[in-house]
């Protein structure tokens, strides 16, 4: 039966998780961490499964929501059977309640599951652990939304245009 990333995570003494992270080469695993796995990795010749490095989009592994924090408790509850490694939210309530309903199943973020939210809300700062979140630039939104409508008053036929914010990833300890 060949190794698995599971095998090596006992091995390490580390989560199946953090195996993926080191695997991945995530700067932000301790090198005493990376050095239990990849002393592990190295001694059982395991192989990581490269498909699973494409990450191919499962509809088991996709729960909607509505941005609420019930359904990101909920939609969590309904992807913890399938063990997954990390989760998005749509938005930082609802990651939020995903770790609440991680906790509650006995897990640990980031150490079973990494959690990423969307919004950077207040209540991700001080959360346990604190969320890693995406940042949206609301106030050149409203600006660039206002500009646009303007101009879309001014030149009734206008052209498509593709506008393109950049986001910024506030990394946390939930990721």
């Amino acid at each position: 039966m060949p190794i698995t990333r599971e095998d090596i995570a006992r091995m390490a003494g580390v989560s199946r998780s953090t195996v993926s992270r080191v695997i991945n080469g995530d700067t932000h695993v301790s090198n005493c961490t990376q050095h239990k796995v990849q002393e592990n990795i190295h001694r059982t010749n395991f192989q990581p499964n490269m498909a699973a490095r494409g990450v191919p989009l499962l509809p088991e592994l996709v729960a909607e929501g509505d941005y609420s924090d019930i359904s990101g408790y909920l939609a969590m509850q309904r992807l913890l059977p399938q063990q997954p490694d990390a989760v998005f939210a749509a938005s930082d309530a609802m990651a939020l309640a995903a770790i609440r309903a991680i906790q509650e199943a006995g897990l640990c973020a980031p150490e079973d599951i990494a959690v990423l939210g969307f919004d950077a809300i207040p209540a991700a700062a001080t959360s346990r652990p604190p969320l890693t979140t995406i940042r949206q630039p609301i106030l050149r939104t409203a600006s660039l939304a206002a500009e646009t409508l303007i101009d879309l008053i001014e030149h009734p036929d206008p052209q498509p245009q593709r506008i393109v914010l950049l986001m910024e990833l506030g990394i946390r300890a939930s990721c």
